[in-house]
């Protein structure tokens, strides 16, 4: 194989792995080369900040890359994909942490969602995956995935938050992702690389947002947060602490894999032609994937991506909407273990209501406008307000939405009332 792929650590056997992957295991494509030997590799890269790039990571490099393999016989088969490497960290506790947390991602391409798969099979169970094809993974430090602009799935743009219909439709999805891996749990069968580098991520994310957001709501925020501000800044270490606590501390028949980070980034959607409407998701970086009660994919998905008003007023609806559809994929899968009830599912949400005020945080991050509103590259080096921008929660558009989020935790008596 003559190969000048070593763009990104793509030696010649790997592309051969590829090619393998892509096209040998696809016979419906025509006239694809057959001999992997003598096939050529020629590549085009997009670089990191071309718009069509499926999902923004904040640990790691992901490339649009189309690959052109030409037989010696002067046969052309082009395909498209991401590819995910690593970045290089010059600080060793970002080095060490940041590298669990890739090679969690390549554990649950690689092992669990293939064993998820088979859950379905084994009963006759065929249904569209929720995640992108791993194409193959080299070392610890690349993954080549599908690329599913390429069906058309696309990251919904809507900095407003989602509406209800596409909230609906990743809760439902949701629930069938935690389905398939319930039973993988109650053996015992899911093993992930330790969960205490994304805790020592996650907690510096969450310490530096919580600083930049107390110092804009007392420098820019009207007068009436200053004493929110006051509030939280004098608690934001027991808050986390007690957030912890939960995490650590579940009901054993709630346990399942959670993605542990949904958010509009890693939801794509595919929409009808004809009325715009989503028909079909997709979830990508399972770098924080985590076995806990299921309730924690759901807290954070309605605090970081869900509209405040939908969350607001529906809510509820959308939790009884995971309970049926937990219920009903469980029983499909012929599921014998307890599945939780309705009554279940809102006394979870009443026990780590008080994490909303950590996911909001992260969910001001998710649908500001603000260019590099956190520089990871920073955040076990520098202060606070060196990591994030402070206009992630100063400007007017944010006061207005983190506002209304924390006026919702006042009356949900999380933080003490807001006193006009």
């Amino acid at each position: 194989m003559d190969c000048s792929a070593d763009y990104l650590g793509m030696g010649p056997k790997f592309v051969r792995t590829i090619f393998n992957q892509y096209f040998c295991n696809r016979p419906e494509i025509p006239g694809k080369p057959n001999q992997t030997g003598t096939v050529h590799v020629e590549i085009i890269i997009h670089p990191d900040n071309s718009p069509d790039v499926h999902s923004e990571h904040f640990t790691s490099h992901t490339k649009r890359v189309h690959l052109r393999f030409v037989s010696t016989h002067g046969e052309n088969m082009d395909a498209s994909m991401i590819i995910k490497t690593q970045k290089k960290w010059k600080n060793l506790i970002q080095a060490s942490n940041y590298n669990t947390l890739f090679r969690t991602e390549i554990k649950i391409y690689s092992t669990v969602l293939p064993m998820m798969t088979a859950v379905m099979a084994q009963i006759g169970v065929n249904r569209e995956a929720l995640w992108p094809v791993m194409y193959g993974c080299q070392s610890d430090n690349l993954l080549a995935l599908q690329d599913l602009t390429d069906l058309g799935f696309e990251v919904n743009s809507m900095k407003s938050g989602l509406g209800a219909d596409d909230s609906l439709l990743v809760v439902q999805n949701i629930a069938r992702f935690h389905a398939m891996s319930k039973t993988l749990v109650d053996l015992g069968s899911v093993s992930l690389p330790s969960e205490k580098s994304s805790e020592i991520v996650v907690d510096k994310i969450y310490r530096t947002l919580f600083e930049v957001m107390c110092h804009a709501m007392e420098m820019d925020w009207t007068a009436e947060w200053l004493p929110v501000a006051k509030w939280i800044r004098g608690r934001q270490a027991g808050i986390l602490r007690t957030v912890g606590q939960l995490l650590r501390k579940h009901d054993k028949r709630f346990a399942v894999v959670n993605h542990g980070d949904l958010w509009t980034s890693n939801i794509m959607f595919k929409r009808s032609s004809s009325d715009n409407r989503a028909t079909s998701v997709r979830f990508v970086d399972f770098q924080l994937c985590n076995v806990n009660s299921f309730i924690w994919d759901l807290q954070f998905f309605f605090w970081t991506s869900v509209n405040h008003k939908v969350r607001a007023t529906s809510k509820r609806c959308l939790l009884r909407e995971y309970q049926n559809s937990l219920e009903a994929n469980l029983k499909s899968l012929g599921y014998g273990g307890y599945i939780p009830t309705f009554s279940d599912v809102l006394s979870e949400s009443r026990r780590v209501e008080i994490a909303g005020l950590v996911f909001l945080l992260f969910g001001a991050v998710a649908r500001s406008d603000v260019p590099r509103a956190m520089d990871m590259d920073k955040l076990m080096t520098h202060s606070p307000l060196e990591v994030a921008n402070k206009a992630v929660f100063a400007d007017p558009r944010a006061q207005e939405i983190v506002g209304e989020d924390l006026k919702s935790l006042s009356q949900l008596g999380i933080i003490p009332p807001i006193i006009r």
